[in-house]
């Protein structure tokens, strides 16, 4: 790793500073467009994880009713 990547995250804010005091309107602008773009992303992450657990939950149940069957077909050679 090169030892001036390591001054990025100050010389960003020491820019997003500048920016700040020179154009603090665009600055609200960045600022808000940063929240909603946030906002689209826990939103996003929320309806896969929503997806997730119904996939989950009908493989969960598919596996069920397979380990069930096996169990009654078992049981039926068991007693004759």
């Amino acid at each position: 790793m090169r030892s001036s990547l390591l001054f990025a995250p100050g010389v960003f804010l020491l820019l997003f500073g500048v920016l700040f005091l020179v154009a603090p309107s665009l600055v609200r602008y960045l600022l808000a467009l940063f929240v909603l773009f946030l906002g689209g992303l826990f939103l996003f992450g929320a309806w896969q994880l929503i997806r997730l657990k119904r996939r989950l939950h009908t493989v969960v149940r598919q596996a069920q009713i397979i380990v069930h069957r096996n169990d009654v077909v078992e049981d039926k050679v068991l007693f004759h």
